[in-house]
Parts: C-alpha cells; sequence; structure tokens
C-alpha cells in the first residue's frame, strides 16, 4: 500500500475581497478591507486561519451515508454548508449497492488505500495520489475500500448561496425516482465543475506559475468560471526564498501537504507545514509567501464566492508591515 500524506500551503491563502457600494452615478466608494494578523490553529472555524496535523486528529463515527466511515471535520460553514473533512473507510467496508446522487460537488484526494465507486455496471478505482470529483447530481453507488487495507481521504464539499439553504451531502437513492433518472456518465479528465472528474498523480498537466504564484509549478483539476473555485496541485521547489512582503488574498483557501514541508511568516512566527498537515487560510489573512527547504507537494482548493459577485480570484494584495 502507498502511503500518502498531504497538507496546506502555508505561502498561499486566500481573502474574500472588498465589496462595491454603488453612490451616486459619477462616484463609488470601496470598503475597507478588514484584514487579520491570526496565528493559525487548530479550529474549525470558517474566518479563522488553521492547521490540523493528520496524525492529531480525533476520529468520530461517521453517521447517515457515513455510517461505518471514521470522520474529522477540520472545517464547517454554517452558512454555506461548505465542509472540509479527513474520512477513514475501513477495509472491511462494503460498497452499498444502492445508486444514488449527492446534493453538492464533492473533491477528494485520496491519501491511502484503494477506494473504489460504482459507475454503471463498472468499479472505478481510486488510487493514493488522484483526485476525484463528484459533481451535484452525478449518480453512482456508494465507495468501499480494498478487503484488508484502510483507506484515508481528504475531502472539500462546496457550500451553497444563503437563498438555498447549507449544503448537505445526503444521499438520494433515485431508483425511488424514476423523473430523476439520468444518462451514465463515467469520470474523465476534465476541469470542467459539472462533470465527474478522476486525474491519476502522472497525468498531471503541469505549467508555469505566475503572479503570487511565480516560481511554482500548477496543475489545476477544477475550475468554475462562475463562482472561481478552483483545485489544483502545487509544486513548491526546494530552497524556493521567502517573500519579504506581508500580504494577502481574497478568498479561502485550503491545502494539504503530501510530500516535503513549507514555511510561512505569519506575524514575527514562521510557520512550518509538513506532510500529512492540513492549512487554511481564511480571506484578508496577512502572511508572507512559503518557503521550502526540501520542496513540497501541495493539494489546494479556492472556495468560490455564492453572492452573486465577480468570480473568486487568488491575486495578491499588499499589506502594511
Amino acid at each position: 500500500m502507498i502511503d500518502r500524506r498531504i497538507v496546506y500551503s502555508s505561502g498561499l491563502s486566500l481573502l474574500l475581497i472588498l465589496v462595491f457600494v454603488a453612490c451616486p452615478p459619477t462616484q463609488s466608494t470601496v470598503k475597507p478591507v478588514e484584514l487579520s494578523y491570526a496565528q493559525p490553529s487548530a479550529t474549525t472555524a470558517p474566518s479563522q486561519p488553521a492547521i490540523f496535523h493528520l496524525k492529531d486528529l480525533k476520529w468520530e463515527e461517521g453517521k447517515g451515508t457515513l455510517a461505518g466511515v471514521k470522520v474529522f471535520v477540520v472545517y464547517e460553514d454554517p452558512v454555506s454548508g461548505a465542509k472540509a473533512l479527513f474520512l477513514k473507510v475501513p477495509g472491511k467496508k462494503i460498497p452499498d449497492p444502492r445508486l444514488h446522487y449527492h446534493t453538492d460537488t464533492a473533491h477528494s484526494f485520496i491519501i491511502e488505500g484503494t477506494i473504489t465507486s460504482g459507475v454503471g455496471d463498472k468499479t472505478i478505482a481510486v488510487n493514493p495520489g488522484d483526485y476525484f470529483r463528484a459533481p451535484a447530481g452525478w449518480d453512482h453507488k456508494d465507495s468501499g475500500c480494498d478487503i484488508g487495507f484502510d483507506g484515508t481521504i481528504f475531502m472539500i464539499i462546496e457550500g451553497r448561496p444563503k437563498d438555498k439553504g447549507p449544503a448537505r451531502f445526503d444521499t438520494v437513492n433515485i431508483e425511488a425516482d424514476q423523473a430523476t433518472k439520468r444518462p451514465i456518465v463515467e469520470p474523465n479528465v476534465t476541469t470542467k465543475p459539472s462533470e465527474p472528474a478522476l486525474f491519476h498523480m502522472n497525468e498531471l498537466r503541469w505549467q508555469e506559475g505566475v503572479g503570487s504564484y511565480k516560481g511554482v509549478n500548477i496543475a489545476v483539476v477544477h475550475e468554475d468560471p462562475v463562482t472561481g473555485a478552483k483545485a489544483m496541485f502545487l509544486k513548491v521547489p526546494a530552497n524556493k526564498a521567502p517573500d519579504s512582503l506581508p500580504h494577502y488574498h481574497s478568498d479561502r483557501a485550503h491545502s494539504y501537504i503530501i510530500e516535503g514541508n513549507v514555511g510561512s511568516g505569519v506575524g514575527g512566527n514562521v510557520l512550518t507545514g509538513t506532510a500529512g498537515d492540513y492549512f487554511r487560510g481564511p480571506a484578508n489573512w496577512v502572511h508572507k509567501d512559503s518557503h521550502s527547504d526540501t520542496g513540497a507537494l501541495i493539494f489546494m482548493i479556492i472556495e468560490g464566492r455564492l453572492d452573486g459577485n465577480v468570480p473568486a480570484t487568488f491575486d495578491t494584495m499588499s499589506a502594511p508591515k
């Protein structure tokens, strides 16, 4: 069994940036951004920076559709329903044969174990290092795990606009609802948010980063042009020099360090994350860009905007020293 770990890249975070308020026709004013200089901690609060070490997670028994699976939630937004969690699937778990779908898109990175899911008359195997996306309304059967091998998954569930209520991860049995039956769609290598996707690590298409990503290689596996939500892998080279300028980002980011280590300056401290860590950078959080002694491989999710305003971005904004 291949053992892969994940952690979040500390210098790469996000921020929900300003709201423009319409004024008389010839003017506009900008609401000041409230910056945060908080130190990361083990918290699920969406407005706070967080760091969790995989070895320190306190697992709980899953309920409902996650019965039989160990769960640890590291982030939860009570308004949108967005959630980040680790799942531990026991090797003895047998896949649920019921065809179903979920209400909201889920992004998964497989840390260890081979996870299986039924699509039509086929069984899809998802291996360590793979990215797997189940879009809202996608018909499939519950996942299982190879007998004798526990599987560990990092998952992000996208949120919903406030007027639609919080996102849910409930299972809906569509066999009892003929009106909802849809053609079978198998996962493929696509970044389109409405389609199921499966990317193997050796299939990633790496590109040179620009702007705040300069010096880092990037492989995007999911991109929503409406909300700006994005899922990607980052390769941070060894001995990458830290950026000396404090800055912040416009939208929230969740990261997992798969390999290596990354560091980030927070106030007068330097925070270093290593393989197996989860790291969350909230909107408007001031920090310095990441550095790495060993180099690092990171999986990152940038949350999209659900208020109908411009899509989320990951631009860097200068902050007071």
